[in-house]
């Protein structure tokens, strides 16, 4: 199954932050973080979790297939980009701030899609909107990977964020139209138990 969708593009000029974060010199991550929020007691078992987490990031620029009803592929015309979403997520048009593009949520999965058209964003400008939308603090975040001249995209990153409840995957970069950001937020569960699910996600998101 293919949807197609027109979302109306926001108008904007200026090169502006697109959340009001002060950006550090690297978006840091450590286990001694994750203890602060969970408490020290669970650190042994946020370790396991953890680990558990970056092997499923790996996963999630991973070239990782789903059963054929599991996921509905869907296209923006507006914005230009591909992804498969979870069969039976109604995606509806969103606009926040200077971002547009849609959003869907369908039991413990959450997916925003959004682009500023026209505009070139380095890395951290377009994190920082992802950690303003998703509610998660920047020392929760890790890039997992780098990469360029792929799907459509100029360049992109993917990361994964958890505050030890909720989790956040992202990718996000540029590509011939703008900038580009791309959420799934669900629960370490969730997570834990559907890395394929992730992985085929992630791996779907092009650009025209």
């Amino acid at each position: 199954m293919h949807r197609r969708s027109s979302v109306v593009a926001p108008r904007h000029t200026a090169h502006d932050d697109p959340a009001s974060i002060g950006a550090p010199s690297e978006v840091a991550y450590s286990l001694r973080a994750m203890a602060g929020v969970c408490g020290r007691d669970h650190l042994e078992h946020m370790r396991s979790v953890l680990a558990s987490l970056v092997l499923a990031s790996t996963l999630f620029v991973s070239p990782t297939a789903l059963a054929a009803d599991a996921t509905t592929s869907f296209h923006s015309d507006e914005y230009g980009f591909t992804m498969a979403v979870p069969a039976g997520m109604e995606l509806e048009g969103a606009k926040l701030g200077k971002w547009g593009g849609v959003h869907g949520k369908i039991d413990e999965a959450e997916v925003w899609a959004v682009g500023r058209l026209g505009e070139k964003f380095k890395p951290w400008p377009i994190q920082a909107f992802g950690i303003h939308v998703t509610k998660i603090p920047a020392k929760h975040w890790r890039v997992t990977k780098h990469a360029k001249n792929e799907g459509g995209w100029d360049w992109y990153r993917v990361a994964f964020a958890t505050d030890g409840k909720d989790v956040v995957w992202a990718k996000y970069g540029v590509g011939p139209q703008g900038s580009f950001l791309v959420l799934l937020k669900t629960t370490v569960d969730f997570s834990l138990e559907n890395p394929e699910a992730l992985a085929a996600f992630g791996d779907s998101i092009t650009l025209d």
